[in-house]
């Protein structure tokens, strides 16, 4: 799945914490949450988890640490180089009673995430390394069987024509663009992170939700992300007022601390819940269109809480769609270049051989 391309601004919490890979992150909190269910307390659920990881011991008990200093959960995982959206959940949860539920599900995205991440990768394995294959074959081909063909092509008086050079000269050169393409996107990546760096969250979120194709994505993680919590709070007893001072008093979301600035300002203004969300367009189009619906018959956190399962599942269903395009396209892509290398060979000996 997705995440938000946010990057965390509480002050100097995990900068000197080496990373905690997102499997072994998911690992910790699927358990902690059914030690909670079988009634461990959070301090003998973290110290249990510590000797079943040893690699995380130090920071489970920097965690129990942090609570005995008064530090709430939220704060203490994030200390310890948690995932932001997963504090970010966990502060929640820790509002409105469902830590249990925020912990399960937080480690499944966590797990779900890296499982996508692996599939991309083992997708793109063997494309990769036939492609880096294909450059060899090209390089070689430049230095010692292309020189070898000019000789004989001199020999017998032959002179490729205008167009057979041109296409010579680009199979020849090709690891040299490759090479420049992938250094031009790198550079053009570095001043597209410079410039945007200093944006608002909000701004951020609104140029990657009118991105072609990534836009959909970024809705659908968002909607899940925002309806999710809010049935949750909802569903807990808050009024959407108090909800919004919720979200407005975390800092590990910046975005969605972004987000409920603006709602809370056009409540100010008179309108509903659903209309502030319709302003928006970080958010799939049916998610006005549902809290409108929730608002009008009494179910708005039940609906929301629906609503955030099915952008789930149509985000899952995209990448799945996405990942098996990815692997046929880049062999379709190869296969191209195999037959432009043949041709390369042959197109000049059948055109030599008409001048004979």
């Amino acid at each position: 799945m997705a995440t938000f391309p946010m990057r965390n601004t509480i002050a100097g919490s995990t900068k000197n914490k080496k990373r905690i890979t997102p499997k072994k992150q998911g690992d910790v909190l699927i358990q902690m949450s059914e030690l909670l269910e079988h009634g461990f307390t959070l301090n003998e659920a973290l110290s249990f988890l510590g000797k079943l990881h040893t690699a995380l011991e130090g920071r489970l008990q920097n965690v129990i640490q942090h609570l005995y200093d008064g530090v709430p959960l939220n704060d203490a995982f994030f200390r310890e180089g948690f995932d932001f959206n997963v504090c970010t959940q966990i502060y929640f949860a820790e509002k409105n009673g469902t830590l249990i539920i925020a912990l399960k599900e937080s480690g499944r995205y966590l797990n779900q995430r890296e499982k996508d991440r692996q599939k991309l990768l083992n997708l793109l394995q063997y494309p990769f390394f036939l492609f880096l294959t294909l450059m060899v074959i090209i390089l070689l081909m430049k230095t010692i069987l292309f020189p070898r063909f000019h000789t004989l092509y001199t020999s017998m008086g032959y002179e490729p024509s205008k167009g057979m050079s041109m296409y010579l000269a680009s199979i020849q050169n090709a690891p040299r663009f490759f090479v420049v393409i992938i250094l031009a996107s790198l550079l053009i990546a570095v001043i597209f992170h410079l410039i945007i760096r200093n944006w608002k969250p909000i701004a951020k979120a609104n140029f990657f939700s009118r991105l072609p194709y990534f836009g959909t994505h970024y809705k659908l993680v968002t909607s899940f992300f925002f309806s999710r919590e809010w049935g949750f709070i909802l569903s807990s007893g808050f009024s959407i007022n108090e909800g919004l001072d919720i979200m407005k008093s975390q800092n590990h979301h910046r975005l969605l601390k972004e987000i409920s600035q603006l709602i809370n300002q056009q409540l100010m203004l008179g309108k509903s819940f659903s209309d502030a969300l319709s302003e928006m367009s970080i958010f799939d189009e049916d998610m006005a269109m549902v809290a409108k619906h929730g608002e009008k018959n009494g179910m708005l956190e039940q609906e929301l809480l629906f609503y955030s399962k099915y952008c789930l599942s149509s985000e899952r269903e995209k990448i799945e769609k996405g990942l098996k395009l990815i692997q046929p396209l880049t062999f379709l892509i190869i296969g191209c270049f195999i037959v432009s290398i043949y041709l390369s060979i042959l197109l000049p000996m059948f055109e030599a051989m008409e001048t004979i």
